[in-house]
């Protein structure tokens, strides 16, 4: 019955991203927990960019290139604007 009176509910992009980089951080925490030292924030873009490198084989193979680059253009884009270390990674 509810389901005649709400449509179902799509997967934004920005929901897929946000979780992503969610499990990035919490990937950082878990290699970081027993250590001295604190997560920085260049732990967690390494690690963000190892998945966007994983990803984008991923959708490469699977002939889903479309829906990658709508997943990631944020990311993409935050990437050119604040890093530029970064940049030779994502080419």
């Amino acid at each position: 019955m509810i389901s005649r009176i709400y449509p179902p509910r799509k997967k934004s992009v920005a929901r897929y991203l946000s979780a992503v980089l969610l499990a990035a951080g919490i990937k950082v925490l878990t290699k970081k927990w027993m250590v001295q030292t604190e997560p920085t924030m260049n732990n967690w873009r390494e690690v963000t960019m190892d998945i966007y490198k994983m990803e984008k084989i991923t959708f490469f193979v699977n002939l889903k290139m479309d829906i990658f680059i709508r997943h990631w253009k944020r990311w993409e884009k935050y990437v050119k604007l604040h890093i530029t270390d970064f940049i030779k990674i994502m080419n």
